[in-house]
Protein backbone atom coordinates (compact mmCIF):
# COMPACT_ATOMS: atom_id res chain seq x y z
CA UNK A 1 0.00 0.00 0.00
CA UNK A 2 2.85 2.50 0.95
CA UNK A 3 4.53 1.94 -2.54
CA UNK A 4 1.53 2.39 -3.94
CA UNK A 5 1.03 6.14 -2.43
CA UNK A 6 4.21 6.45 -3.13
CA UNK A 7 4.37 5.69 -6.77
CA UNK A 8 0.99 8.14 -6.96
CA UNK A 9 2.97 10.33 -5.43
CA UNK A 10 5.82 10.35 -8.20
CA UNK A 11 2.97 10.45 -10.93
CA UNK A 12 1.23 13.18 -9.01
CA UNK A 13 4.78 15.54 -9.12
CA UNK A 14 5.05 14.58 -12.54
CA UNK A 15 2.52 15.80 -13.75
CA UNK A 16 2.08 19.06 -11.80
CA UNK A 17 5.42 19.39 -13.13
CA UNK A 18 4.10 19.37 -16.83
CA UNK A 19 1.21 22.36 -15.74
CA UNK A 20 3.53 24.21 -14.06
CA UNK A 21 5.57 24.12 -17.16
CA UNK A 22 3.01 24.44 -19.69
CA UNK A 23 2.11 28.17 -17.30
CA UNK A 24 5.23 29.15 -17.89
CA UNK A 25 5.01 32.34 -20.03
CA UNK A 26 7.78 35.08 -19.28
CA UNK A 27 5.35 38.61 -19.50
CA UNK A 28 6.42 42.25 -19.87
CA UNK A 29 4.05 44.38 -17.98
CA UNK A 30 4.91 48.34 -16.86
CA UNK A 31 2.26 50.25 -14.37
CA UNK A 32 4.32 53.58 -15.00
CA UNK A 33 4.24 54.07 -11.43
CA UNK A 34 6.69 56.74 -9.81
CA UNK A 35 7.29 60.20 -12.49
CA UNK A 36 10.05 59.05 -14.83
CA UNK A 37 9.88 56.08 -17.52
CA UNK A 38 11.68 52.79 -16.53
CA UNK A 39 15.20 52.58 -18.63
CA UNK A 40 15.08 49.21 -17.59
CA UNK A 41 12.40 48.86 -19.60
CA UNK A 42 12.45 51.54 -22.48
CA UNK A 43 14.34 53.36 -24.59
CA UNK A 44 13.04 56.47 -25.58
CA UNK A 45 13.54 58.77 -28.29
CA UNK A 46 12.67 62.14 -28.65
CA UNK A 47 12.28 62.77 -32.22
CA UNK A 48 10.83 66.53 -32.09
CA UNK A 49 12.14 68.22 -29.52
CA UNK A 50 11.81 71.50 -31.26
CA UNK A 51 7.94 70.90 -30.82
CA UNK A 52 7.77 69.90 -27.45
CA UNK A 53 7.81 66.07 -27.77
CA UNK A 54 7.92 64.03 -24.26
CA UNK A 55 6.93 60.77 -22.57
CA UNK A 56 5.88 61.70 -19.32
CA UNK A 57 4.88 59.18 -16.61
CA UNK A 58 2.42 60.29 -13.82
CA UNK A 59 1.90 57.81 -11.33
CA UNK A 60 0.16 55.12 -13.10
CA UNK A 61 0.30 56.44 -16.52
CA UNK A 62 2.37 57.58 -19.62
CA UNK A 63 1.79 60.66 -21.31
CA UNK A 64 2.67 61.19 -24.67
CA UNK A 65 3.32 64.16 -26.17
CA UNK A 66 3.92 64.55 -30.29
CA UNK A 67 6.44 62.00 -31.25
CA UNK A 68 8.21 60.52 -28.37
CA UNK A 69 9.17 56.96 -29.83
CA UNK A 70 9.06 54.18 -26.42
CA UNK A 71 10.85 50.83 -27.80
CA UNK A 72 11.31 47.75 -24.94
CA UNK A 73 14.56 46.83 -24.16
CA UNK A 74 12.85 43.48 -24.09
CA UNK A 75 12.62 41.45 -27.37
CA UNK A 76 9.34 39.19 -28.11
CA UNK A 77 9.02 36.13 -30.61
CA UNK A 78 5.32 35.97 -32.12
CA UNK A 79 2.43 35.02 -30.84
CA UNK A 80 2.10 38.26 -28.39
CA UNK A 81 -0.49 40.11 -27.34
CA UNK A 82 0.30 43.83 -26.16
CA UNK A 83 -2.81 44.91 -23.79
CA UNK A 84 -3.77 48.29 -21.75
CA UNK A 85 -5.97 51.07 -21.57
CA UNK A 86 -5.59 53.99 -23.76
CA UNK A 87 -7.15 57.68 -23.86
CA UNK A 88 -6.56 60.08 -27.28
CA UNK A 89 -5.89 63.54 -26.15
CA UNK A 90 -6.45 67.03 -27.57
CA UNK A 91 -6.19 67.01 -31.26
CA UNK A 92 -3.85 69.33 -33.31
CA UNK A 93 -3.29 66.60 -36.74
CA UNK A 94 -5.49 63.71 -36.76
CA UNK A 95 -3.65 61.97 -33.63
CA UNK A 96 -2.90 58.49 -34.75
CA UNK A 97 -2.04 56.54 -31.22
CA UNK A 98 0.20 53.56 -32.19
CA UNK A 99 1.31 50.21 -31.00
CA UNK A 100 4.13 48.65 -33.13
CA UNK A 101 5.11 45.23 -33.18
CA UNK A 102 8.10 43.36 -34.68
CA UNK A 103 10.10 47.05 -34.26
CA UNK A 104 13.59 48.32 -32.76
CA UNK A 105 12.61 51.72 -32.48
CA UNK A 106 15.25 52.92 -35.43
CA UNK A 107 13.17 55.33 -37.54
CA UNK A 108 12.15 56.11 -40.85
CA UNK A 109 11.08 58.64 -43.57
CA UNK A 110 10.98 62.25 -42.77
CA UNK A 111 8.17 61.36 -40.06
CA UNK A 112 10.44 59.66 -37.97
CA UNK A 113 8.38 56.51 -36.76
CA UNK A 114 9.47 53.06 -36.26
CA UNK A 115 9.34 50.56 -38.64
CA UNK A 116 7.40 47.52 -37.96
CA UNK A 117 4.11 46.16 -37.61
CA UNK A 118 1.73 49.26 -36.68
CA UNK A 119 -1.51 49.17 -34.65
CA UNK A 120 -3.07 52.41 -35.03
CA UNK A 121 -5.94 54.26 -32.92
CA UNK A 122 -7.34 57.30 -34.13
CA UNK A 123 -10.77 58.81 -33.75
CA UNK A 124 -11.72 57.35 -37.06
CA UNK A 125 -11.24 53.63 -36.02
CA UNK A 126 -7.95 51.64 -36.10
CA UNK A 127 -5.72 50.50 -38.60
CA UNK A 128 -3.09 47.69 -39.34
CA UNK A 129 0.01 48.67 -41.94
CA UNK A 130 3.43 47.46 -41.99
CA UNK A 131 6.37 49.78 -42.62
CA UNK A 132 9.98 48.66 -43.55
CA UNK A 133 12.94 50.59 -42.87
CA UNK A 134 12.95 52.13 -46.04
CA UNK A 135 9.70 53.92 -45.63
CA UNK A 136 7.28 50.94 -48.07
CA UNK A 137 3.96 50.48 -46.84
CA UNK A 138 1.87 47.36 -46.32
CA UNK A 139 -1.32 48.26 -45.79
CA UNK A 140 -3.80 45.70 -43.54
CA UNK A 141 -6.73 47.91 -43.69
CA UNK A 142 -8.92 49.80 -41.30
CA UNK A 143 -12.21 49.13 -39.03
CA UNK A 144 -15.59 50.11 -40.05
CA UNK A 145 -18.59 51.55 -38.44
CA UNK A 146 -16.25 52.63 -35.81
CA UNK A 147 -15.22 55.70 -34.50
CA UNK A 148 -13.32 56.59 -30.99
CA UNK A 149 -13.88 59.88 -28.87
CA UNK A 150 -10.88 61.77 -27.57
CA UNK A 151 -10.78 62.47 -23.67
CA UNK A 152 -12.24 58.88 -23.31
CA UNK A 153 -10.22 55.83 -21.62
CA UNK A 154 -10.62 52.29 -23.92
CA UNK A 155 -9.06 49.00 -22.82
CA UNK A 156 -7.69 47.43 -25.57
CA UNK A 157 -5.49 44.79 -26.40
CA UNK A 158 -3.33 43.90 -30.41
CA UNK A 159 -2.77 40.20 -31.43
CA UNK A 160 0.33 40.02 -33.34
CA UNK A 161 0.45 36.22 -33.99
CA UNK A 162 2.77 36.31 -36.98
CA UNK A 163 0.03 35.59 -39.38
CA UNK A 164 -3.22 37.68 -38.07
CA UNK A 165 -3.34 41.01 -36.31
CA UNK A 166 -6.39 41.54 -34.06
CA UNK A 167 -7.59 44.59 -32.47
CA UNK A 168 -9.79 44.29 -29.33
CA UNK A 169 -11.38 47.36 -27.55
CA UNK A 170 -13.17 47.25 -24.21
CA UNK A 171 -13.67 43.68 -24.57
CA UNK A 172 -14.31 43.00 -28.60
CA UNK A 173 -12.67 42.28 -31.15
CA UNK A 174 -13.21 45.52 -33.85
CA UNK A 175 -10.55 44.46 -36.48
CA UNK A 176 -8.73 41.10 -37.22
CA UNK A 177 -6.90 40.83 -40.41
CA UNK A 178 -4.33 38.26 -42.29
CA UNK A 179 -0.85 39.77 -42.26
CA UNK A 180 2.52 38.52 -43.47
CA UNK A 181 4.44 36.75 -41.20
CA UNK A 182 7.50 37.37 -43.16
CA UNK A 183 8.08 40.67 -42.90
CA UNK A 184 10.06 42.30 -39.79
CA UNK A 185 11.99 45.19 -38.44
CA UNK A 186 12.55 43.35 -35.03
CA UNK A 187 11.34 41.87 -31.92
CA UNK A 188 10.60 44.80 -30.08
CA UNK A 189 7.40 46.64 -29.01
CA UNK A 190 7.48 50.42 -29.85
CA UNK A 191 4.88 52.97 -28.37
CA UNK A 192 4.41 56.52 -30.25
CA UNK A 193 1.81 58.70 -31.75
CA UNK A 194 2.30 59.50 -35.12
CA UNK A 195 0.74 62.53 -35.92
CA UNK A 196 1.38 66.11 -33.73
CA UNK A 197 -0.85 65.30 -31.27
CA UNK A 198 -0.70 66.05 -27.50
CA UNK A 199 -2.13 64.51 -23.98
CA UNK A 200 -2.55 60.98 -25.56
CA UNK A 201 -2.39 58.75 -21.77
CA UNK A 202 -1.60 55.22 -21.65
CA UNK A 203 -2.18 53.09 -18.58
CA UNK A 204 -0.24 50.27 -17.46
CA UNK A 205 1.15 48.39 -20.62
CA UNK A 206 0.95 44.62 -20.41
CA UNK A 207 2.96 42.18 -23.04
CA UNK A 208 2.39 38.71 -23.35
CA UNK A 209 3.80 35.77 -25.67
CA UNK A 210 0.97 34.03 -26.42
CA UNK A 211 1.70 29.76 -25.09
CA UNK A 212 1.69 27.89 -28.09
CA UNK A 213 2.18 24.00 -27.04
CA UNK A 214 4.71 23.68 -24.92
CA UNK A 215 7.02 20.95 -24.14
CA UNK A 216 7.62 19.55 -20.89
CA UNK A 217 10.82 19.53 -19.55
CA UNK A 218 13.25 16.45 -19.26
CA UNK A 219 12.86 15.73 -15.58
CA UNK A 220 9.30 15.80 -16.00
CA UNK A 221 9.38 13.43 -18.53
CA UNK A 222 11.32 11.22 -16.36
CA UNK A 223 8.85 11.72 -13.25
CA UNK A 224 6.16 10.64 -15.17
CA UNK A 225 7.62 7.85 -16.77
CA UNK A 226 9.11 6.41 -13.56
CA UNK A 227 5.67 6.67 -11.96
CA UNK A 228 4.03 4.97 -14.75
CA UNK A 229 6.59 2.28 -15.00
CA UNK A 230 5.84 1.63 -11.19
CA UNK A 231 2.29 1.60 -11.67
CA UNK A 232 2.80 -1.35 -14.07
CA UNK A 233 4.88 -2.76 -11.86
CA UNK A 234 2.71 -2.81 -8.90
CA UNK A 235 -0.44 -3.84 -11.29
CA UNK A 236 1.56 -6.70 -11.78
CA UNK A 237 2.84 -8.08 -8.80
CA UNK A 238 -1.14 -7.70 -7.64
CA UNK A 239 -2.17 -10.00 -10.83
CA UNK A 240 0.87 -12.71 -9.84
CA UNK A 241 -0.89 -12.49 -6.38
CA UNK A 242 -4.15 -13.16 -7.38
CA UNK A 243 -3.44 -16.06 -9.73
Amino acid sequence: MKTKNILTLIVAAGLTSFAANAKAVATFQDNFSGNSVDTSKWSVYDTWVWDYSQAIVNNGSLQLNYRSILTTTSTFDFPITVSGSFTLGTLRQAERLQIVTRADGSTIGRWAEPAGMKFSFTTSGVGIQFADYYGNYTDYGTSTGLSLSSNTSYNFSVIDSGSIASVIINGSTVYSTTVASNLSAGNNVSITNRERAAGTLLGPITISPIASSPVPEPSTYGLIGIGALGVAFAARRRKQKTA
